[in-house]
């Protein structure tokens, strides 16, 4: 959601997942961006970040990026194999995309984030628009049911997550801007505010701000969150 608000206040770059290693041969197939780098390497090539670069500005100054914790390995990785970078790991993404603004967006609660993937992974429905009608679909559908171990091992995974951000952060000097989901869907208007600010760009205009997307949490969030609370109270009580 955020990506799409930053991309439409026309300031803000066009922002996505362009280095997400499951999306990079489709992203390059689909714009003719060759995608063969150095020889026996598995790594894109120059083309693909010229080509990433522009489409992440779209029509502005700003290069925007969406960059998960498992995609920053194979980034930093490859972004080396392009211009070989000693320095730190700021540096190298300095090096490739110029000074750069660090927004951290989080979720408070991470059983609420894995109830979330969990239902996607299931029914296939990863994203709906704030008309009802679906975005992204990428599987077919499958009855949604609640399942400890897969829940818990989304819980654990999203854990791990969250605590790397900070400690890479912290590695590499960067205050980053910090922004939690709740707070971005409570007030869209008042976040986006804040990133424009420290990007530097104009003050955006409240009717350009159009949340894109609904959110899919209903009922069953909920009671899957307290059954999955009550499984893990009976695991810790088991002798």
């Amino acid at each position: 959601m955020l990506c799409q608000l930053l991309a439409a206040t026309g300031m803000a770059g066009n922002p996505h997942s362009y280095f997400r290693e499951e999306d990079i041969k489709d992203w390059a197939d689909e714009r003719g961006v060759p995608r063969d780098g150095l020889p026996g390497s598995s790594l894109p090539s120059r083309d693909f970040l010229d080509a990433a670069l522009a489409e992440a500005r779209g029509d502005t100054s700003v290069f925007g990026l969406r960059l998960m914790q498992e995609s920053l390995s194979g980034l930093l990785t490859y972004l080396r194999s392009l211009a070989p970078e000693k320095g730190t790991d700021r540096a190298c993404l300095e090096t490739a995309f110029g000074p750069l603004v660090f927004i951290h967006l989080h979720r408070e609660d991470t059983v609420d984030q894995a109830i979330s993937l969990l239902r996607a992974e299931q029914t296939g429905l990863w994203h709906k628009g704030a008309d009802g009608s679906e975005i992204e679909r990428l599987t077919p559908v499958e009855a949604p049911g609640y399942n400890f171990d897969r829940l818990h091992a989304h819980v654990t995974h999203l854990d791990a997550y969250k605590a790397a951000w900070p400690k890479w952060f912290v590695a590499q000097s960067v205050t980053p801007l910090s922004v939690s989901y709740d707070a971005l869907c409570a007030d869209p208007v008042a976040v986006l505010a804040t990133i424009c600010d420290a990007l530097g760009t104009a003050p955006i205009s409240s009717d350009r701000v159009k949340v894109p997307t609904a959110k899919l949490r209903d009922r069953t969030n909920a009671e899957w969150k307290a059954r999955y609370a009550k499984d893990l109270q009976t695991i810790s009580d088991a002798p």
